[in-house]
């Protein structure tokens, strides 16, 4: 499933603005809550924007086939948008909701897109009314149905535009380890939090209090670095699946993921979209049950601790802010009994007193409940004008005390599932766990490369995005090794590893055809040059003036070329040993990708594969069953691009 961080959608805002100034065609609905508009831009020409609320939006070259008969909801849409400009794409605050500001007749409308829980889509008018709901839904502090007014979710912290000065504070009031204070407090979430203590070199089970200045510099250094920096889109294979990353995560929970760049966040969404849609094979449907269950008890388990959390950080804020709060009790008590609920309701949304007053710490009025909000370190605070302040704490600190006791059951639940689970799996019947267990393999330190044995038995690897070329040429390039590289810009980093033996020309032709099959020219020629050089010859170091950016490097000296290397790839399925070397009988089966000849030399059974009008995904699909590996391995091995399968596996002599 498409999962997007906050950070995924502020970078593909701005990949969005190439809409901008382009004008709402027509909206199909082309299945059940996915959507898709059509876009006439002046410069760019016809753009496909697909909306899944819940889930994702991109931009797409070949969009869904739409249905013959367009659904009442796309009618709809297409009567709200047609002939609508696009004026600006935006996300709003750091959460999962896209804001698309258009006009239409001169009056202006807006587009709203929350890609969170079940997700929603929203067309709001020149006065802010809902025109279009998706889902209509009622939460404590907006209500979404068509006639009503267009709120927002609540923000919460944006560390996006967090001062320096408010990090420290937060830093200082949190009781939380590190990763669970960015995640949760920063609101940056799990991958994004594990990435950013990795970076900052903090132990991340610390308490973020305890963190010293200069770590805390450190930590900060990095947040600003994530949070600015460029974006680095690519798909990973990771222990969850594949998954989008709009930018490079190396934390220890990434290392060992397969990471493959693309162009940009629209590939990478439809690049793991669609391996959604690939058939899976029959399981123990029981099983599948259970673990959907857990997962679902699993998060229950987090949001029920954090909301007990809240409750008790309530109760606490109640005696911290002590005077206050009790001002807006008293004076709030005072009103209500000289008029009525409802005129206080009013009072308080006009904000007739003067600002700095009790009434501006009172941000709301639950005339049901009889409660009214008070708002203390950005935290509202529901509370009962008719009881003390201290009552008041007591009710918080029961309520945060009930919802313990539920976490407590979630979490007996939860253990009685994964005992059922493990049951499950152990009484399976020996047919069905053969057809869903993977044998446990050792992993080796190349499998996150890309990488092949030549025909005559060298190791040649090579990085998959400018952060591993980088760190593969520093950590890898030893002496005595060769490395190569296409005569383009934009290829990847290849070292043939000699192990104080001399490779020959056909093992170094190859790596030279590997480095051309994947460098940009696979999705523009048939052929490519490529050289090879001696390590001494690749440097870091520019000439003067100059600079060398990441994942590049300097080449002096003569470069040894394969002029025309024909750009192709082969894949197969070979056995290595312990050592990781090809074996007959070797215990680790590995789907290895390289040039025809090496894979032939240790494959029994090959693919070729070359530039064509196919997705990856849709190749993989191919040949994912033939190999007997999974999608992700085969979109992983394969090159840059679109591709063709030339030739299906059949055996050879």
């Amino acid at each position: 499933m498409v999962e997007l961080s906050s950070l995924d959608v502020r970078l593909l805002a701005l990949e969005l603005r190439a809409l901008e100034e382009g004008y709402v065609d027509k909206v199909y609905e082309t299945k059940p809550g996915e959507f898709v508009a059509k876009i006439r831009h002046p410069q760019s020409g016809p753009m496909h924007l697909l909306m899944r609320p819940g889930a994702y939006v991109a931009l797409a070259t070949q969009p869904p086939a739409s249905p013959e008969t367009p659904t009442t909801v796309a009618l709809t849409l297409r009567k709200l948008l047609t002939g609508a400009r696009i004026r600006r794409v935006d996300q709003h605050e750091f959460d999962r909701v896209l804001r698309i500001q258009l006009e239409r007749r001169g009056e202006p409308l807006e587009l709203i897109l929350e890609l969170f829980g079940k997700g929603n889509l929203l067309v709001a008018g020149p006065d802010g009314t809902l025109l279009f709901v998706l889902r209509t839904e009622t939460f404590a502090h907006r209500t979404i149905r068509r006639g009503e007014k267009l709120v927002l979710p609540p923000p919460r912290v944006n560390p996006a535009t967090l001062p320096r000065t408010e990090f420290d504070q937060r830093v200082e009031a949190s009781d939380k380890d590190t990763v669970r204070f960015l995640a949760l407090d920063l609101a940056l979430g799990g991958d994004l939090a594990e990435e950013l203590v990795h970076r900052a070199g903090l132990d991340k089970n610390r308490k973020v209090s305890e963190v010293d200045v200069e770590g805390l510099d450190r930590l900060w250094s990095a947040l600003r670095s994530l949070l600015e920096g460029p974006a680095q889109p690519a798909v990973a294979s990771t222990v969850r699946g594949p998954q989008v990353q709009g930018v490079t995560l190396e934390a220890p929970i990434f290392r060992d993921a397969a990471r493959e760049p693309v162009p940009n966040l629209s590939e990478a969404i439809l690049r793991v979209a669609a391996l959604e849609t690939v058939e899976k094979p029959k399981q123990d449907d029981e099983a599948a049950r259970l673990e959907r269950q857990i997962v679902h008890q699993e998060r229950g388990v987090v949001d029920l601790g954090q909301e007990a959390d809240r409750w008790e950080r309530r109760g606490h804020l109640l005696f911290a802010h002590y005077a206050e709060a009790a001002e807006a009790l008293q004076k709030s008590k005072a009103t209500i009994e000289a008029t009525t609920w409802l005129a206080f309701a009013e009072r308080v949304k006009t904000r007739k007193d003067e600002a700095g007053s009790w009434v501006e710490r009172v941000t709301g009025v639950d005339t049901k409940r009889a409660r009214i909000l008070v708002k203390l370190e950005g935290e509202e605070i529901p509370l009962d004008p008719f009881a003390s302040l201290e009552q008041n704490a007591t009710i918080l600190y029961d309520e945060s005390k009930r919802v313990r006791a539920k976490q407590e059951s979630a979490k007996a639940a939860l253990a009685d599932a994964r005992k059922r689970l493990g049951q499950r799996v152990a009484s399976r019947p020996a047919a069905v766990a053969k057809s869903t267990a993977r044998a446990p393999t050792k992993r080796f330190w190349f499998d996150s490369l890309r990488w092949f044995y030549s025909s005559e038995g060298f190791l040649v690897v090579a990085g998959r995005d400018a952060a591993s070329n980088e760190k593969l040429v520093k950590r890898h390039l030893g002496q005595g090794d060769r490395y190569a590289h296409a005569d383009v810009q934009g290829a990847a980093s290849v070292i043939v590893k000699c192990e104080k033996k001399t490779p020959g020309e056909p093992t170094l032709r190859q790596a030279c055809q590997f480095a051309a099959t994947h460098s940009k020219a696979f999705a523009q020629f048939a052929a490519a040059d490529a050289y090879w050089v001696h390590p001494e010859q690749v440097s870091k170091t520019a000439e003067s003036g100059e600079y060398v950016p990441k994942g590049a490097f300097v080449i002096r000296g003569t470069r040894n070329y394969f002029p025309k290397m024909k750009l192709e790839l082969a894949l197969g399925i070979v056995r290595l040993d312990g050592q990781g070397r090809p074996s007959p009988e070797g215990t680790h089966r590995r789907l290895m990708a390289g040039p025809p000849d090496a894979v032939r030399a240790h494959a029994a059974r090959v693919a070729l594969v070359e530039r064509g009008d196919q997705k990856p995904t849709d190749a993989a699909k191919d040949l994912a069953p033939l190999f007997g590996v999974t999608l992700d391995e085969v979109v992983a091995a394969l090159p840059p691009g679109t591709v063709r399968v030339s030739q299906k596996p059949e055996a050879h002599a």
